[in-house]
């Protein structure tokens, strides 16, 4: 659908604007490059994702986008990703964000 195509696309800039060349013929295809694993999840009171190195294996591109208004439709929570050299760091995410 629209959405799907609209990640992809955003997958295929990010490749670009980021150098990785990844999504080019001769290493991966642009057009094998497609939606493996879409996921929904729901914001509730102590939940999260406890697991500092949980990883996407197995994906080129992992995009997260938020659907909900945080600090309307949920309070708390946050969005953080281990870095190369060990720290947790946090991100803004709001409604509408791709990351």
């Amino acid at each position: 659908g629209a959405l799907g195509e609209r990640l992809i696309n955003l997958a295929q800039q990010l490749d670009r604007d980021a150098g990785w060349g990844m999504i080019k013929s001769g290493d991966i295809e642009a057009a094998r490059v497609n939606v493996r694993c879409v996921e929904f999840h729901e914001m509730y009171a102590d939940g999260g994702l406890y697991d500092t190195e949980h990883n996407d294996h197995g994906s080129l591109i992992t995009l997260d986008c938020m659907l909900s208004e945080p600090g309307e439709d949920f309070g708390g929570g946050g969005f953080q990703t281990l870095e190369a050299d060990g720290e947790m760091k946090d991100h803004q995410f709001g409604h509408g964000d791709v990351m």
